[in-house]
């Protein structure tokens, strides 16, 4: 089924009837084309993580995009990520986009975003990376990870505290 043509047909706002062809695969949003995916990448992240210290880890994650989560020392994580991107490339064809985020703590994103230029520079190996690693890629209090907010718990409670009262008073203006 994975080869064949697929044939889907919707419906527009004026009630037409839209046809929509797609060449191979699985449709879009289908749960267990996701599932398949992360069965397919999952072994290239361990093979990828044995060859660096035992205090890294990662985690990705499949939903409607794919996410993956590095944690170690920044010289470190930098190599996973190097390897990680190398490996998805060679073994599946698939590239890593622009959004990538690095939480640091102790340190400005100005300082983080030059200690990694200067890895950068040090290990040419690590140059490849150097698009995927612009200022705006560094962030000291959070990031938001599968909906989750990530960071200081200064910016936890405030992000808690900010959907909290979004979400009542949203259930206020429905109520009126």
């Amino acid at each position: 089924m994975r080869t064949t043509k697929s044939h889907l047909r919707c419906f527009n706002y004026c009630r037409n009837v839209l046809d929509a062809w797609g060449k191979t695969g699985g449709q879009q949003g289908e749960p267990l084309e996701m599932i398949m995916f992360c069965l397919t990448v999952h072994h290239l992240w361990g093979r990828t993580l044995t060859n660096h210290n035992q205090d890294t880890c990662a985690v990705a994650y499949a939903d409607d995009s794919y996410d993956g989560y590095i944690k170690a020392k920044l010289s470190v994580a930098l190599e996973v990520l190097s390897d990680i991107k190398q490996v998805l490339k060679e073994d599946t064809g698939l590239a890593l986009n622009d959004k990538t985020k690095i939480l640091v703590k102790g340190i400005s994103v100005a300082d983080a975003h030059a200690a990694t230029q200067r890895l950068l520079i040090t290990d040419p190996s690590l140059a490849h990376l150097s698009p995927l690693l612009s200022p705006s890629s560094f962030v000291v209090d959070c990031y938001i990870g599968l909906g989750v907010p990530i960071g200081t718990d200064a910016f936890i409670q405030h992000f808690v505290k900010d959907k909290c009262q979004a979400i009542m008073e949203d259930v206020d203006n429905a109520a009126r």
